[in-house]
């Protein structure tokens, strides 16, 4: 099995509470999941699929698998379970070099209303939010007695950006407990962390290759298997 990973271009956190604050050079990503009874956030995050081309296969002859992957910071006030979903994002969008609480609330990048610095998401301001595709899902589940780390299968998205657009994705986690907790929170390690855990996507194929088969007589009597040069380690 061959896997090749790619990290982010871009990524931010957008927040219901804060619909005019971009969060583009945050080193952290947060998901607060959506309940019925508080807000909520979401990542936006996106690759650029330009150096897969340096592998010099046609993926589109190859199964592949892609996972999304996200390597937890901190989390707090879990519910017992939570759900994991990403769609494609159907529009352009900035990163920003907006930070968390940020004093200016009108800076270059993607907010819960905007996608840059001019454009709203939708045409009217007042309800404008971040615009996917909801009819391509990727789906996984977090429980309070799992790893937090995000290990999403996202092949459906993959197989969907080879005829669209790539704009990237957007990352929502819903409550699926019967009692909603207001303050939970998952917060993951962005593409500008000063650690070794930066989001990816693994994109993983079966690299063995099966050959017609043969029937092959050896007849030179000078013929020698051995591990002569095995280092051992």
């Amino acid at each position: 099995m061959a896997v090749y990973k790619i990290f982010p271009t871009k990524d931010t956190t957008v927040y219901t509470e804060y619909p005019d604050m971009n969060t583009g050079m945050d080193e952290i990503v947060e998901l607060i999941p959506k309940t019925t009874r508080s807000n909520f956030s979401q990542i936006l995050m996106a690759f650029d699929f330009g150096e897969i081309n340096d592998i010099g296969l046609d993926f589109s002859n190859i199964d592949i698998k892609t996972n999304l992957k996200l390597f937890i910071a901190q989390s707090s006030s879990l519910p017992a379970n939570l759900f994991i979903s990403a769609n494609p994002i159907t529009t352009k969008w900035e990163n920003g070099t907006g930070r968390f609480k940020d004093e200016r609330t009108r800076n270059s990048g993607a907010t819960y209303r905007m996608r840059d610095r001019e454009n709203f998401w939708g045409e009217n301001p007042l309800t404008s939010t971040p615009k996917y595709d909801d009819s391509i899902l990727a789906l996984s589940e977090i429980s309070i007695y799992t790893s937090k780390d995000i290990n999403l299968d996202v092949t459906p998205l993959f197989e969907y950006w080879k005829s669209q657009t790539n704009n990237g994705l957007i990352i929502t986690a819903e409550d699926g407990s019967v009692e909603s907790i207001n303050n939970a929170s998952l917060k993951y390690f962005s593409r500008d962390t000063h650690t070794i855990y930066p989001p990816c996507l693994e994109i993983k194929w079966d690299d063995s290759k099966i050959l017609p088969h043969q029937t092959l007589t050896v007849t030179d009597s000078d013929l020698y298997i051995g591990l002569s040069n095995n280092k051992g380690e």
